[in-house]
């Protein structure tokens, strides 16, 4: 065997087999980490990289929210340490959200890849790790105003060299973390996950016979070609047109009063997709501006989503046909130091926008607004005086769209939907809280022929004093109606419901105290409606 045919039974045996070596990563930091919600949430993604930077594979339980952060990260490394300085046994480390991270709690372990002696390739791996200091425990406030308030910021530095940890970065990472054992175990889970799937891609070399290096290159880059055709292919058949859309978020978490908007023109020009974001209101104050790397995955996911080829590979292909303009000092292009840890609700907003814009120049393929996800932090300390936290999130109603209601509980799937909710027997069974109820919240989806899908609702009973920290959005704004459906219900934070001590709390909210025996209730907002109510039964 000296080539791989660039047809389709080719391109899926390649694709499967730097697919099965891309999901090692995540199989294998899943079973090492130590935080519960990379444990029982699977909130891990991995990807294959060559030494150009070029996406190789992603793995299939990766969120596509951490695509373009993995790429822009490999490739930020690359610049800081060119292959000719990188040795067998290397590994990386960063975090950085203006260098290709997310933020400050997402960090991102590459380990180096080399065959025959020459490095060829990386493998990486992210996760949420438990706590990297910063404002609150957990790294999700809300309400910060920069980047040094989320906590430890890395840029690319070695964990390893030559297959020794490298004990000052051990050391550092240790030393701004409230939970050095688990923040540390789930790096050392990273690395393991990255080092495996290298030896998975080395494996697949190796069954390619002796020309393997030679065949596995000229395979990926007839792979990357197969992807980017089969994704100009897809967009030239949306045909050529021109149309704006917007989304609403409801504030920073800052300026409360202050409502921002993501403005964005689609342009389909043959083969070509421009994504243009000029008009976005300027980055935010509060944490909520989108970087780089989360910002580009925001715009392709919602490029994907409208292509009639739902089984393109997600590979460097794809990135070709779709050009991305964000204007800098925006909510989708911020300045260093902008707080980011919020970036998912923009990101939301830039799905928003473009499904807005695609309905008008589609309106068959028009979809209402979906909500996105609600995440809490819950922290306390043990009897020695140790942090112990968790997140807890859930996500609230997609949105209806025509000859379909829409999917309760799940939000888009940039965020990878349900599947990343943390059992909560797995969060019992470690932390000091009882869940007295979950389930799908009545009413909650917009009215419309075809009706929104349904919110959850939540409720947490402490039993141990606890700070909370919550962070959402759609609450002003919720999931809008397209089309004569009705909007679905906004979103809610409420302690000790239906007592005369309720409180209702805003979207975003850092460290407020909880006594033993409080209850913290999540309502997720429903999603939008589509057509008119009163054609419902006539559509029965």
């Amino acid at each position: 065997m000296t080539d791989v045919d660039p047809d389709p039974r080719s391109m899926g045996i390649l694709r499967s087999g730097l697919t099965v070596a891309a999901d090692a990563i995540g199989i294998t930091v899943i079973r090492a980490a130590y935080s519960t919600t990379i444990k029982g949430g699977a909130d891990v993604s991995g990807g294959l990289f060559d030494t150009r930077g070029r996406l190789v594979a992603l793995s299939d339980a990766s969120m596509i929210g951490h695509l373009a952060p993995l790429r822009c990260a490999v490739r930020s490394i690359l610049a800081d340490f060119p292959p000719e300085v990188i040795e067998e046994g290397d590994v990386f480390i960063m975090n950085d959200p203006y260098r290709g991270g997310v933020h400050a709690n997402d960090m991102q372990v590459f380990a180096t890849v080399f065959i025959d002696g020459q490095l060829e390739y990386l493998a990486g791996s992210m996760v949420h790790v438990a706590d990297v200091g910063g404002t609150a425990p957990g790294g999700l406030s809300g309400t910060v105003t920069d980047l040094f308030q989320e906590g430890l910021t890395l840029p690319p530095v070695r964990l390893f060299r030559r297959g020794e940890p490298v004990a000052d970065t051990f050391n550092i990472l240790a030393a701004n973390t409230r939970t050095p054992e688990i923040t540390v175990g789930d790096v050392r889970a990273l690395t393991a996950g990255s080092i495996a799937g290298g030896r998975e891609l080395q494996a697949l070399v190796a069954r390619l016979g002796p020309d393997g290096p030679a065949v596995l290159r000229s395979g990926i880059d007839a792979l990357l070609a197969y992807t980017e055709e089969r994704t100009r292919i897809a967009i030239r058949q949306l045909g050529d047109g021109s149309a704006s859309g917007e989304a609403v978020i409801d504030d920073d978490g800052v300026r409360l009063d202050l409502p921002l908007t993501v403005r964005v023109k689609l342009t389909i020009d043959d083969s070509t997709m421009v994504i243009d974001f000029t008009g976005t209101d300027d980055q935010a104050v509060g944490p909520i501006s989108a970087p780089e790397g989360p910002a580009i995955s925001a715009a392709v996911y919602g490029a994907r989503v409208f292509l009639d080829d739902p089984d393109i590979p997600v590979n460097e292909g794809m990135f070709a046909p779709i050009e991305i303009i964000r204007p800098e000092g925006s909510l989708v292009a911020p300045r260093r130091p902008a707080g980011a840890n919020s970036r998912g609700i923009t990101m939301l907003a830039m799905i928003d926008a473009m499904v807005d814009a695609m309905a008008r120049l589609h309106p068959s393929r028009a979809i209402a607004g979906c909500d996105l996800n609600h995440v809490m932090t819950l922290s306390t300390k043990d009897a020695l005086g140790r942090t112990k936290s968790f997140h807890d999130r859930d996500y609230g109603g997609a949105g209806a769209r025509q000859g379909s209601r829409g999917v309760d509980a799940h939000g888009y799937a940039v965020f990878a939907g349900r599947s990343n909710v943390v059992p909560m027997e797995i969060i019992e069974e470690e932390h000091a809280v009882l869940f007295e109820r979950l389930a799908l919240r009545r009413g909650s989806g917009g009215r419309g022929r075809w009706e929104g899908g349904r919110g959850v609702e939540k409720r947490v009973q402490v039993l141990d004093d606890y700070n909370l920290t919550v962070r959402t959005d759609k609450f002003t704004f919720p999931p809008r109606g397209v089309q004569g459906g009705g909007d679905g219900l906004p979103g809610a934070w409420i302690i000790n419901m239906g007592t005369d001590g309720e409180r209702r709390l805003r979207s975003k909210e850092t460290n407020l105290p909880l006594k033993a025996g409080d209850r913290i209730t999540m309502l997720t907002s429903g999603g939008g409606g589509f057509g008119d109510p009163s054609a419902k039964e006539e559509s029965a």
